[in-house]
């Protein structure tokens, strides 16, 4: 399960540098999906015994904040989409009445 999680983060951070070169822009949502993989990983291969809790209060915290990022940005992304789409259909609409 380790190694299938290390190959898709590298996957992920692929298409993150490919995204970037291609368009010149950072994918935020796909950062932060990168993230919360990586964090996942570590929860999945954690050490109970040998690890403190504390640095399994830190993951929790990781977990929320990253969670929390990535709703933002997938709202705000759906919200912009929309606002487009509005836009566009009004322009379209103005075009068909003349």
């Amino acid at each position: 399960m380790d190694f299938f999680l290390n190959v898709l983060i590298a996957l992920e951070i692929l298409e993150n540098v490919t995204a970037y070169l291609k368009r010149h822009v950072i994918q935020v949502e796909l950062v932060i999906a990168t993230s919360l993989t990586a964090v996942a990983r570590k929860i999945i291969i954690f050490d109970f015994e040998k690890t403190p809790a504390s640095y399994l209060i830190g993951l929790a915290a990781a977990i929320f904040a990253l969670s929390l990022s990535y709703w933002i940005v997938r709202r705000t992304n759906r919200y912009q989409r929309e606002q487009r789409n509005r836009q566009r259909d009004a322009a379209s609409d103005e075009t068909h009445d003349h």
